[in-house]
């Protein structure tokens, strides 16, 4: 009896955490728009505070996830020291902010691919999730942020409100796939409308790319009953950013290739600007820094995940991150057992693939791992077993889901995706 009461504890403990993350999540959208930065600064200390607590719980007994985690850890804060200590300058405390958001990211990707999900933490996750597709038309409509020019919301540039509004249509998505009843779909719908609407007024292509590529994936998905990815494409995902930017400054020189990064250039800025951004991290990177990075010279927004990875913590940080990024998904998706979960997993590819035009998935953006691993939370759960999104009625689109599933799985077998 006692042991059942305990088992409940750490059941209500996980959702708490979970419940409590995503309206935090929600704030630093919301508070980000109304330019109230002191108190989304004081949401992000408190999401850091919640990671350690969340990883305490999750990782504690999974050996390989934790020990790899600490690696990650204990490298970076070599690779800072000797940036330091080559640099020749006074230790400045706020430094260790861009290692904090840094490891915070680690810390939710290792708590997403381990944590035992339960039926009241998806539903409350994939909701609150869909709770922030409604701040960016209030913003837009209601508070009339930004009726002119590029699209920020209150954001630093239209690139990151792109970025932000694509991971909320993304919810969306999954939402769609996921929730039987049909006038919550029509909802859905409406509203991924109009958020694909502000996100064609920032200009934000890359995010565009990602969402249309969302789509395509995920219908195909559905239609061939596709469980599991491949582990060659979760692999080809994970180093994605960094290969754009070899290519794109391979080809950036070649007159009649500009034209294939014209998304880069949606800011108005020259389609050099990245070429530029790049090329001083590989400038710079000079001996052993190739290895362990130049924290103090090259750390900031390199404007490519990889890159900023590359630039503050070298070539063996990056691969670091790339293969730990490849086992979470791999273990994520050798769980899946259903459509639902893999097009859930699609919300994490895309938001890695983002990462080919901004950093913020690990430099300087507050709240957007969160939404990130909350992919990886939603694919760990079995949608097929749940039974409260589910309506028993004549406007349910369930029986029709269950035909359409038996007759894809007849002709298409359980093969990979892709």
């Amino acid at each position: 009896m006692e042991l059942e009461q305990n088992v409940k504890k750490r059941k209500d403990f996980t959702l708490i955490l979970s419940v409590i993350e995503m309206f935090l999540c929600n704030g630093v959208i919301y508070f980000t728009m109304l330019g109230n930065g002191a108190i989304v600064s004081k949401i992000f200390t408190t999401i850091t505070v919640l990671s350690l607590l969340m990883f305490a719980k999750s990782c504690y007994n999974k050996y390989y996830i934790l020990r790899l985690t600490l690696y990650i850890t204990l490298y970076g804060i070599l690779s800072i020291l000797y940036s330091w200590y080559d640099f020749g300058r006074t230790m400045d405390p706020t430094m260790w902010v861009s290692f904090g958001t840094f490891m915070s990211t680690i810390l939710y990707f290792a708590i997403a691919s381990e944590c035992e999900v339960k039926k009241k933490t998806a539903h409350f996750v994939l909701i609150g999730g869909i709770m922030s597709a409604f701040l960016y038309p209030f913003g837009y409509y209601i508070l009339k942020l930004d009726t002119t020019g590029y699209l920020t919301l209150g954001f630093s540039n239209p690139n990151l409100t792109g970025m932000y509004i694509a991971q909320s249509m993304l919810y969306l998505l999954i939402g769609f796939f996921v929730i039987k009843k049909i006038r919550y779909k029509a909802i859905l719908v409406i509203l991924f409308v109009q958020n694909y609407q502000l996100l064609q007024k920032t200009e934000a292509r890359n995010a565009i790319f990602v969402v249309l590529f969302a789509i395509v994936v995920s219908i195909l998905a559905f239609i061939r009953n596709r469980k599991q990815y491949s582990k060659p494409l979760i692999y080809f995902i994970s180093i994605f950013p960094f290969v754009f930017a070899m290519v794109y400054l391979y080809l950036i020189n070649l007159i009649e290739k500009r034209n294939w990064f014209s998304f880069l250039v949606s800011e108005g800025k020259s389609l050099h600007s990245r070429q530029g951004i790049w090329m001083t991290v590989i400038g710079n990177l000079e001996g052993i820094h190739w290895l362990v990075g130049d924290y103090f010279r090259l750390r900031g927004n390199m404007h490519n995940t990889h890159m900023t990875l590359m630039g503050s913590y070298g070539i063996i940080g990056m691969l670091f991150i790339v293969y730990f990024m490849y086992y979470i998904m791999c273990t994520v998706n050798e769980k899946s057992k259903s459509y639902k979960q893999a097009i859930c997993l699609i919300g994490f590819f895309g938001t890695i693939i983002m990462g080919m035009g901004e950093a913020a998935l690990f430099y300087g953006s507050m709240g957007m791992y969160v939404m990130a691993c909350s992919y990886l939370i939603l694919a760990r759960y079995n949608w097929d077993e749940d039974k409260v999104l589910e309506e028993n009625d004549e406007n349910s689109s369930d029986k029709y889901d269950i035909q359409g599933q038996e007759y894809r799985q007849k002709l298409n077998g359980d093969r990979p995706l892709f």
